[in-house]
């Protein structure tokens, strides 16, 4: 039982931007139907807090093996999983879990009626940071851009039509963003 999601991006310099997105979503759900999984997101509680601690210190640490140290670190993410953040009005924070394992986390706030500014985007995407006992890992890699997709849905029920994604401090990062439609 997949929700099918309609993507419907913004025109913009990645031609191809919903064909990525449209193709990156569909092979993570075949990834989830292949091994009987699912994706869920659900809103950030206290109690999931130590989760997304989690996936933000993961993330950060998969860069520095890989020799991608970029300019920022998990402490400067931190702070937006503050509970006193967490309870402004406006801001909005999601968890995703791929199974029982947490694998996404999304803080962000609101802007006006209905565009929201994301701040603290992490998707895991390396096998080696998620504890799964899988047989079949092709799509796995799709997951983040699942993922957004999901998040992008949540937002549209809550109203929002426009999300920010933020600067980039890697290339990589840039192609990422290009084909969710950012320009």
């Amino acid at each position: 039982d997949h929700e099918e999601l309609h993507i419907n991006l913004v025109e913009c310099q990645s031609r191809n931007s919903r064909r990525k997105a449209r193709d990156g979503y569909n092979r993570f759900r075949n990834f989830l139907q292949r091994n009987q999984m699912n994706y869920s997101l659900f809103a950030l509680t206290e109690d999931r807090v130590e989760d997304a601690r989690k996936i933000i210190d993961s993330h950060f640490e998969m860069l520095r093996q890989r020799g991608k140290a970029i300019g920022s670190t998990s402490e400067d993410h931190q702070n937006s999983l503050d509970k006193d953040m967490l309870s402004i009005p406006g801001v909005r924070a999601y968890i995703g879990y791929l199974g029982e394992q947490p694998v996404s986390v999304f803080v962000g706030e609101s802007l006006g009626n209905n565009r929201f500014a994301l701040y603290t985007p992490f998707t895991l995407r390396d096998l080696g940071f998620v504890n799964l006992d899988i047989e079949d890992e092709e799509g796995f890699t799709a997951l983040p851009m699942y993922s957004y997709l999901q998040l992008f849905s949540q937002l549209r029920k809550k109203g929002f039509v426009e999300v920010h994604l933020g600067g980039s401090e890697l290339p990589d990062l840039n192609v990422f963003k290009r084909q969710l439609g950012g320009i």
